[in-house]
């Protein structure tokens, strides 16, 4: 078990030095028989072979040693009685060398003592070192990682480690000695003393010189047994004033700069009241100095399963931190906390410019997502002076060094618009700790292939393999929301202000999307994401490798394109290659696809990218790892973002040679010319044309090829999305054809009356039955045109599809209107229409809703932006007809289940839509049964309209989603809101306000300024002049209204939350009931016996007239037999209502159709059939 620790299972010689009163050689050889000798060593190994406390080759070998502290008085010292080694050989000058050989197998015969030769010109004993080595030595070639130890260990390891230390502790041996200079007792006449210091196992003695060291541990030779127990026969008592302090009383042991012999020594010095103290050493000569530091080390860490000094009120202390910052770990173990020591340097009063080290004693905690620096005994504010900052993210780190010297660990941590910062932590628990932020961190990036830090340590450290704290597998998102949350910590963000969206693909049962929509306004922040909000967003995709679609799209990303990196900047690191990018985005978007190998499709729509010339902008980069072969991405949108030519051609060549064909592409509206639009079309032709399935090249140039639009429908034979808006091309009937297209958009596209003739022929074509969409917005039709069209697609019997006919002047020519109508009350229309930014004369609007009325096809319909012309009224209002109209609508059509009602403003700032006027028609919706969705963004119809539909949601139990941004809402009217709410377990998706809560955030901020510069000129007037009853009333007024705004600006953020709480629970409550659903159509399916039941019925209200308790039947008693069930055919919800002497048993051979399921008399009819009507017509 101890293997996996670094514990070796062969024995090691180790040399204990001492240093003789006199160099002369009778001298030498009388010491010898009298001072230390070689002793044996404390098993430590679970094969219980006795290996010395020095035989280990690095301080991780004790790593696992970890349980409570045991405290012993120092009163007196135990110490073994020590055997002359006659195998000693003096060292030149100052110092003996003693080495013993460890017992590799205790039942060997004999036991070896190897001569050591003298140097009269080093300290140190010829052939093999006589220092402690703290790191085994690195084997190169190629390892298995599962060969490597793993952390934490396990509890027999540390069972086994807790046997060490008591086998370690049966036996005193001295370690070494030396004189030192030392600080332990310090006094007003004298800060240091020179003495004579020996280090045992266990303790730590001083003496006045090496003589008096031999006679108060009255040393003497023993028998040859090489383990010397401690036992009551061979106790020797030494004075207190001697002892210095216990081993394991040790907390860290650490160099101190700028002195090359001195080191220090923290320590507990009261055990009750965990009081730490500290000691200077200061040797002779910097390799005894490592001499020390290296015999200390190895001691402390035999003890370290009970060395934690950690108190109660700490963890306490600790625990209630944690809390505040919601950064409890997820398990249920214990906080890791230890007592370290906190290195600091400040500048010396001397007005010198040089700077003076300080220590402090602090207790350091490990959250989930940050590593804590909190107070010993200090207060917070003496505390923050002391540490600067005592929180950091664990993904903030940018590298933790140990260098095995001595116990300092040294963080350093990225800062935001600042230099990195370095943390120096002190404590005997070093290497344990390292080892928990590396599993912290691991748990948090778990998939990524490198750790985010760089780990300067030796190989025995590096190749630790962490195990992980939590399953991410069992996570929906595979632990990105802690991923993001632990980068929040890192950069010290709300996270509250993402907004994103994780889901399932289509394409396969375990992928994942992600889309990352607007920034959540909270308080007074920006609309926008900050630049390093986007960075913590972008480094949590980085390191989360689960996501096969990326959704950047309306996201406006310019604050992270226009940051220029730098290379000394933690955060804005180069690109991994080596290779220095300037723009953090375009280093970001490298990485993210270079490493994740899942991902295929980003979507980088309306970003705000682009138009940089250099080399590596974001879209050139996207180019250059599609060259690379290295990444699976075959879905990329770039609309409305600014392609340059170096991007074109980056992007050109990268699709030319990726690992994976372009299925989807979008350019539209990215300032291409023909040739470039040439130059990305000829790659996808070369490559693998038939695997294009969506091209969109809208909004680049009109004066596009035909030649290359014709060889896009010819070579792309699986292409079922095309978008070709304000290009200039219509495509041949003949050429669409040869196609299967779900999606044609010819948008801003002048159709002549030809035109339209030509699209109608196609319309009635096989090839239009495939069609799901199609955009013939702005493209100068009338209402003849319209209906036309609607009547070639009711033709085609296609009618599941949705047609946008929006921006057109449909009402210009008013003598087409009537036959448009007329088709429009027949039926003759799509599932799914779009009528957005048309201008309505208000008769004609009348006229439109009229024949809505009894509409039986049209499910969607969009209304968004309409603009009503006025008859005879003010601008811009709506008269009453056309708002009982309306409500005429909501009430009497069964049909359509989703209207778009948006207004907005146009491009001169003035106000369309509806208004406040259709307030009063909203109340029609309280018992409408079929619509479902209803967005009525941009109406502004205030605290009237919220009023109204209030009293819609608290009756109506069918509409699921409402969208009522940008509608001049106050607090008042989200209350209302709330209340309704109580009552409706039905809405399940409302956007949240923010362009609302903005503006009444704003408004409100607004007032209170002008009612407080009101309230201070009336106070004035009245301190000035006596003022009067009426200024004194208004005064008061003023502070009323005042006050009222006050409160008002406080708690309508609230009260949005409220709102979006309530619908939060509306839709977990629908997905437990979904859930329910599924897991009860897994179960198999046991039919019920509607005959029993209705036997059982009369038979207990026969019993129960009598009095009697009626029996119980099982599912057994209440089957009938088999032959009932080969007669009686079986539905859903029982028998069918048939004659039972019609039907006829079906034989297991020949199962039965649909029809049989269902019925006697009911017939299969399918969606489109009622649309035979139009012939009738014509």
């Amino acid at each position: 078990m101890l293997k996996n620790f670094g514990f070796s299972d062969s024995s090691r010689k180790n040399t204990v030095a001492s240093r003789p009163p006199s160099s002369n050689r009778s001298t030498l050889l009388s010491h010898r028989t009298s001072i230390f000798s070689t002793l044996s060593r404390a098993s430590t190994a679970a094969t219980e072979d006795d290996i010395s406390v020095s035989s280990y080759k690095h301080p991780r070998d004790y790593s696992q040693h970890r349980s409570s502290m045991s405290v012993h008085s120092s009163d007196s010292i135990r110490s073994a009685p020590l055997r002359t080694n006659t195998s000693l050989s003096a060292l030149s000058n100052d110092v003996y060398a003693y080495r013993s050989s460890s017992i590799s197998d205790p039942n060997s015969p004999a036991l070896s003592h190897p001569n050591l030769s003298r140097s009269n010109t080093s300290d140190t004993v010829m052939g093999s070192s006589s220092l402690i080595p703290l790191s085994p030595p690195h084997t190169p070639g190629v390892v298995d990682v599962n060969q490597f130890p793993t952390y934490p260990p396990s509890n027999a390891e540390k069972q086994a480690a807790r046997n060490a230390m008591n086998q370690h502790e049966a036996t005193i041996n001295v370690v070494y000695a030396s004189d030192v200079t030392h600080d332990f007792e310090r006094s007003r006449l004298s800060r240091t003393k020179k003495e004579y210091v020996v280090l045992t196992n266990q303790h730590l003695l001083r003496f006045k010189n090496q003589q008096k060291a031999n006679q108060s541990l009255d040393l003497f030779a023993s028998n040859q047994s090489r383990s010397i127990p401690v036992s009551p026969p061979s106790k020797i008592f030494t004075s207190k004033d001697h002892f210095m302090l216990r081993v394991d009383n040790i907390i860290a042991i650490h160099a101190v700069g700028g002195a090359p012999y001195t080191f220090r020594i923290d320590y507990v010095a009261d055990e009750e009241a965990r009081q730490v103290s500290s000691i200077n050493f200061t040797v002779v000569s910097s390799s005894d100095r490592l001499k020390w530091m290296d015999r200390l080390r190895s001691l402390t860490r035999v003890y370290l399963p009970r060395t934690h000094f950690v108190s109660r009120q700490d963890r306490l202390r600790g625990t209630h931190r944690l809390s505040r910052h919601k950064d409890i770990p997820d398990n249920n173990d214990e906080i890791v906390m230890h007592k370290a020591i906190f290195r600091y340097k400040r500048l010396k009063s001397d007005n010198s410019g040089q700077y003076k080290e300080l220590f402090a004693t602090i207790n350091v905690a490990l959250g989930k997502f940050s590593i804590y620096i909190l107070p010993n005994e200090q207060s917070d504010e003496d505390h923050i002076n002391t540490v600067g900052r005592d929180r950091y993210g664990f993904l903030a780190l940018q590298s933790m060094t140990l260098d095995g010297n001595d116990d300092t660990l040294r963080l350093k941590f990225r800062q935001v618009q600042a230099d990195s910062k370095i943390v120096e932590l002190a404590t005997s628990h070093c290497e344990e700790l390292l080892q928990d932020i590396r599993r912290a961190i691991h748990s948090l990036v778990p998939l990524y292939p490198t750790p985010p830090y760089q780990l300067i340590a030796n190989d025995s450290i590096q190749n630790v393999r962490m195990l992980p704290m939590t399953d991410i597998s069992k996570i929906d998102d595979f632990g990105f929301n802690r991923l993001l949350e632990a980068y929040c910590a890192a950069f010290n963000l709300n996270k509250a202000r993402f907004n994103y969206v994780v889901d399932s693909t289509a394409d396969t049962e375990d992928g994942l999307s992600l889309e990352l929509h607007p920034a959540n306004e909270i308080g007074e922040s920006t609309p926008l994401y900050t630049r390093y909000e986007l960075l913590a967003f972008m480094r949590s995709l980085r390191h989360n490798t689960t996501f096969r679609k990326i959704s950047f799209a309306n996201v406006d990303l310019s604050e992270i394109n226009s940051w220029s990196g730098k290379k000394d900047d933690g955060w804005t690191v180069s690109i991994e290659d080596g290779q220095h990018v300037e723009n953090v985005l375009a280093s970001e978007l490298y990485t993210l696809i270079l490493h994740n190998k899942k991902l295929r499709g980003l979507d980088l729509s309306d970003c705000n990218i682009g138009g940089s010339k250099h080399t590596h902008s974001p879209i050139s980069v996207i180019g250059t790892v599609l060259q690379s072969k290295q990444t699976g991405l075959n879905s990329l949108h770039l609309k409305n973002n600014t392609l340059s030519a170096n991007d074109v051609d980056a992007l050109a060549r990268g699709i030319l040679v990726a690992r994976k064909a372009i299925r989807e592409l979008v350019v539209s509206g990215c300032g291409l010319d023909a040739m470039q639009i040439d130059t990305i079309l000829q790659a996808v032709y070369m490559r693998s044309p038939g695997h294009m399935k969506y091209l969109d090249i809208s909004s680049n140039t009109s004066n596009i090829s035909v030649a290359q639009v014709d060889g896009i429908f010819r070579r792309c034979n699986r292409l079922d999305h095309i978008r070709l808006r304000n290009c200039g091309y219509l495509p041949d009937p003949m050429t669409l054809d040869l196609t299967k297209l779900e999606t044609l958009d010819l948008g801003l596209t002048p159709l002549s009356d030809e035109h339209v003739l030509t699209l109608c022929q196609w319309i009635i074509t096989p090839s239009f039955a495939n069609i799901k969409s199609l955009h013939l917005d702005g493209c100068g039709l009338h209402a003849g045109h319209v209906r036309d069209i609607l009547i070639a697609i009711a033709r085609s019997k296609n009618m599941a599809i949705h047609v946008d006919f929006s921006q057109n002047p449909i009402f210009r020519h008013t003598n087409h209107l009537p036959r448009l109508w007329y088709a429009i009350m027949q039926s003759y229309t799509p599932l799914s229409m779009g009528f957005r930014d048309l201008e309505w004369d208000e008769n004609s609007l009348q006229e439109f809703l009229d024949s809505m009325m009894d509409n039986e096809t049209l499910v969607k319909l969009d209304l968004s932006g309409m603009r009503v012309l006025p008859s005879s009224r003010q601008s811009g209002a709506v008269g009453p007809d056309t708002i009982k109209k309306l409500a005429t609508l909501f009430e009497r059509n069964k049909k359509l289940q989703e209207l778009h009602l948006s207004g907005g403003e146009d491009e001169n700032g003035t106000r369309i839509g509806l208004g406040k006027a259709m307030s009063s028609a909203l109340s029609a919706l309280a018992y409408n049964t079929v619509l479902k969705k209803l967005v009525l963004r941009g109406v502004r119809f205030g605290d009237v309209g919220i009023t109204a539909l209030a009293d819609v949601i608290k009756v109506n139990q069918t509409i699921t989603y409402l969208d009522i941004e940008d509608n001049s809402v106050t607090i008042d009217g989200y209350r209302m809101l709330n209340e309704a709410l109580m009552t409706n377990n039905i809405l399940m998706t409302l956007p949240r306000p923010r362009i609302d809560l903005r503006n009444q955030i704003a408004q409100l901020k607004e007032a209170i300024r002008e009612l407080t510069l009101a309230e201070n000129e009336t106070r004035y007037i009245i301190a000035n002049s006596g003022g009067s009853d009426t200024r004194r009333a208004r005064l008061q007024l003023q502070v009323q209204v005042r006050s009222q705004a006050e409160s008002a600006m406080e708690r309508i953020t609230s009260e949005v939350d409220k709102v979006m709480a309530a619908i939060d629970r509306n839709k977990k409550l629908w997905e437990r009931v979904q859930a329910q659903v599924r897991l009860q159509a897994q179960q198999p399916y046991v039919p019920r016996n509607d005959y029993a039941d209705h036997m059982m019925n009369d038979l207990t209200d026969t019993i129960n007239m009598f009095g009697i308790n009626p029996p119980v039947l099982n599912q057994e008693q209440r089957t009938p037999p088999s032959d009932v069930y080969a007669s009686v055919p079986w539905t859903s919800t029982g028998f069918s209502d048939v004659d039972y002497i019609t039907m006829h048993p079906r034989s297991a051979s020949s199962p039965g159709t649909p029809s049989e399921h269902s019925s006697v008399g009911s017939q299969f009819v399918p969606y489109n059939q009622p649309y035979n009507k139009p012939d009738s017509v014509m």
